[in-house]
């Protein structure tokens, strides 16, 4: 009998620790960041988050730059503050203090930010980590080190992106059906709350997409009104400092700037893509260059791994000669001539440009500044 209740406890215990690995496995990091006005300062995180936004957070300040100061545990140290939620904590005496219960904290997506009053911190020098929990505050994945921010050095009071600048539609296409037209970029203000594409916290233009069918593509974008064609002498350009964060789920190739040509069920021109993996690589950013319209009419052209941080990422026509540049990545060729006597535009945002075998998919970019001339 004793065996057979060892046994079962066993049992029990690998059946535990195995379904705990995989929720854990459910949260994942991927970045953390902050920025600051004149009266407070945001905390980030963006990554895969198993309840969405039903997850909790917390972030861990070191205001002192003491880490002998302060707690210190998991991979925390000398935090002087804390934020849980909604709530501000300080580690006085060994313990955790609230003394705030207005912290403005949001969540949405794969994003979820905490904005503190500066006058809550006791120090213009910060060091911080992020932890995310599942809604019973369990299953937490905290980042692997405390990164150093500069209030005094990061003022962003202002929104870099000025939407004023582009004289350009945004159009989403929904499941199986054809692009809608929204409305000019300008008239969505601070929209936060609209899932496909809003102001971040930090002032950028965020496309995103949160795929629950499977569908042959999906995708939500900016398609910039003048039109033009190849053989112009006045330069053509489309350039922005671009974020394009990991995607997840089961996604093979995504498009996020191109050009492309008015004939109706025509392919783009150009094509600036994530690739999971082709010709070795993987995880990487390439071009796509349409010679022709055959199905095997297009020339893959390798940009370099995708980076973690913003890049700058431009294309350019002038001339006939077109020009790309990505994270100081340059490529340069003539116009094919499959592309004269067309009427052409540039477009940018998330575009799922491969079909996928699950329901789930996930995909996020930021633009800091775009500019289209």
């Amino acid at each position: 009998m004793k065996k057979h209740f060892k046994d079962l406890v066993l049992v029990l215990f690998s059946w535990v620790m195995a379904h705990s690995a995989c929720a854990y496995a459910d949260n994942v990091i991927d970045t953390i960041s902050a920025y600051n006005d004149q009266e407070t300062v945001t905390f980030e995180v963006y990554g895969s988050f198993q309840d969405g936004n039903r997850s909790h957070v917390k972030f861990f300040i070191d205001a002192d730059n003491n880490p002998d100061t302060g707690y210190s545990g998991w991979r925390v140290e000398g935090a002087d503050y804390r934020v849980k939620d909604s709530k501000f904590y300080a580690f006085e005496g060994g313990e955790w203090r609230r003394i705030s219960n207005q912290i403005d904290t949001r969540k949405q997506g794969d994003y979820i930010s905490s904005t503190v009053p500066l006058d809550l911190l006791s120090s213009s020098l910060v060091k911080f980590t992020a932890v995310v929990m599942d809604s019973n505050w369990n299953n937490w994945e905290i980042y692997d080190e405390m990164i150093e921010y500069d209030l005094d050095g990061n003022d962003t009071g202002s929104s870099p992106f000025n939407e004023e600048a582009l004289d350009s539609k945004l159009q989403y296409q929904e499941v199986n059906g054809s692009p809608e037209f929204i409305g000019v970029i300008g008239e969505f203000g601070m929209d936060n709350d609209n899932d496909h594409f809003y102001l971040s916290e930090d002032g950028c233009l965020a496309f995103e997409i949160i795929e629950w069918n499977d569908v042959e593509s999906k995708r939500i974008e900016l398609r910039d009104i003048e039109e033009w064609g190849i053989d112009t002498s006045t330069k053509k350009l489309m350039v922005g400092e671009v974020q394009f964060y990991m995607p997840q789920g089961e996604i093979d190739e995504i498009t996020w700037m191109q050009v492309h040509h008015k004939h109706r069920g025509a392919k783009p021109f150009v094509r600036l893509v994530w690739k999971e993996y082709k010709e070795g690589h993987y995880d990487g950013l390439w071009a796509v260059i349409r010679e022709s319209d055959e199905s095997d009419g297009a020339n893959w052209v390798y940009l370099g791994a995708r980076p973690d941080s913003f890049f700058t990422a431009a294309i350019s026509v002038e001339n006939e000669e077109l020009i790309l540049e990505v994270d100081g990545n340059t490529y340069i060729q003539d116009v094919p001539a499959y592309w004269k006597n067309q009427r052409n535009y540039f477009k940018a945002g998330l575009y799922f440009s491969s079909r996928s075998g699950v329901k789930t998919r996930d995909a996020r970019v930021l633009f800091k500044t775009l500019q289209i001339e």
